[in-house]
């Protein structure tokens, strides 16, 4: 069930085709790649999140249905050098409206 953000979103003609691919290309192969996502998402890592020293942007939606905002705060304070940008009463798909800001920090990070 999707709450009220990303209802909104899923509503956008353009985001409903990208949502639609992204449906596809996920079950080809039978399923696999929506498996190994889940496995992957399901265990622990085998490194520390400590570990990780690469600049590390997450951005979460205050109104994320899917990923409560809770868990995001907890990641953000094991990254070492983690930067989290909290959309307020933004969604789970929320980098189907920001991808160019997302791609223009990504970039100028490079």
């Amino acid at each position: 069930m999707l709450g009220p953000a990303e209802q909104e979103e899923a509503g956008n003609p353009v985001s409903r085709i990208v949502l639609r691919d992204a449906a596809q290309h996920g079950f080809t192969h039978q399923g696999q790649g929506v498996y190994y996502d889940g496995q992957a998402l399901c265990r622990r890592p085998k490194f520390a999140l400590t570990a990780i020293q690469a600049p590390t942007t997450l951005w979460h939606g205050t109104a994320d249905f899917i990923w409560h905002p809770d868990p995001i705060y907890y990641l953000a304070s094991r990254l070492p050098h983690a930067t989290l940008r909290m959309l307020p009463d933004e969604g789970h798909m929320l980098f189907l409206k920001y991808w160019r800001q997302i791609l223009e920090q990504v970039r100028s990070e490079l």
